[in-house]
């Protein structure tokens, strides 16, 4: 009778058993040596459906779980938050700090939330009253 090599897998006459092939290394071993392969996703362990032998068999690398985040709080009702942006006005400057202005003499005011450049015409009343408030008299 002719005979192959069977890898690792066991051969018995009396008690026979089917073979199967490692997916990662390719050595032919008996199917029921070979197991699945799992891995984590998200929170569950999922079947990779990979059938390997132990010696392939990786170990579920636990840094690929998600770590459950407890939810938001409720936000405040009628919160009243700070008007930052209202209360700043950054002047585009040079290294030595002096204001940058046009030809003009108009001073160049960057936005910090977007990062737009836009020209602002002096204050006429240098500071004394805001420019979009009117003073009743």
């Amino acid at each position: 009778m002719l005979r192959r090599p069977h890898g690792r897998a066991r051969v018995d006459e009396e008690n026979p058993q089917a073979f199967g092939i490692c997916d990662r290394c390719g050595v032919l071993y008996n199917l029921r040596d070979l197991q699945f392969q799992y891995a984590i996703n998200g929170l569950n362990t999922i079947n990779t459906q990979l059938r390997v032998c132990e010696i392939c068999t990786d170990d579920l690398q636990y840094q690929f779980r998600n770590i459950p985040l407890p939810a938001d709080p409720l936000p405040k009702r009628n919160a009243r938050p700070e008007p930052y942006m209202l209360d700043e006005v950054d002047y585009l400057a040079t290294q030595d700090l002096e204001i940058i202005t046009t030809q003009d003499d108009i001073k160049i005011v960057v936005d910090d939330a977007s990062q737009n450049f836009s020209d602002v015409p002096n204050d006429p009343n240098n500071g004394v009253d805001p420019p979009n408030t009117s003073s009743s008299d």
